[in-house]
């Protein structure tokens, strides 16, 4: 009796089973799926400052705005994005020691450097060292930024509110003790190139 239940039930999984196995052997294969290959890096261009020896390596895709009246540095942005101060992704320049900074460590100089240069940047916030491709040593810092006080509709003083820096990087001048070099990140979304930026960072030899 239970060969007569069995027996129907084998004889249709026997057909099911041929079918499937027929489908999957005459079925074009689907190619496996594969990881794109990573998108290859944009050649590099050189920024040179002829006057205080250095030079900063940045992707082809952007364009220099140098300073013509100091020709302490340049401003970078994306090509044809005007060029205009909301476009800047980083800025390069050579800064004066500002306050009691002439003569001291640039590591202890970095760590008062943005509250003495910049109206409304407080304490530090986090400080740490970094090194360049050419071996140069540098210091990333963020800094503690308080709004500025301004009037609101009635009249009153809008609350102040603190946020943190974008990240500035110091560097010495070779032989200058009155001057730091400055990479300041000026977009957020641009901070992993702004990090490769200061790994190219060199003085003339």
């Amino acid at each position: 009796m239970v060969w007569k239940i069995l027996l129907p039930i084998l004889i249709a999984a026997s057909i099911i089973a041929g079918i499937v196995y027929y489908q999957n052997t005459k079925a074009p294969k689907t190619a496996p799926q594969t990881s794109p290959l990573p998108v290859a890096q944009s050649a590099l261009q050189t920024y040179t400052n002829t006057k205080y020896g250095y030079s900063v390596q940045y992707p082809s895709v952007w364009e220099t705005q140098v300073f013509p009246d100091t020709q302490t540095g340049a401003n970078f942005f994306l090509k044809d994005s005007g060029g205009n101060f909301q476009s800047t992704i980083a800025t390069i320049a050579v800064q004066d020691r500002s306050g009691n900074g002439y003569g001291i460590p640039l590591a202890e100089y970095a760590k008062i450097a943005a509250s003495s240069e910049i109206q409304n940047y407080g304490k530090l916030d986090s400080i740490k060292e970094v090194k360049t491709a050419s071996g140069l040593t540098g210091y990333e810092t963020r800094w503690i930024v308080q709004s500025i006080s301004v009037l609101d509709d009635n009249g009153k003083l809008a609350p102040i509110t603190t946020s943190a820096s974008l990240p500035i990087t110091y560097f010495q001048i070779p032989g200058d003790d009155k001057h730091t070099l400055q990479v300041t990140l000026e977009n957020n979304e641009y901070e992993g190139a702004y990090n490769n930026l200061i790994r190219t960072v060199a003085f003339a030899q």
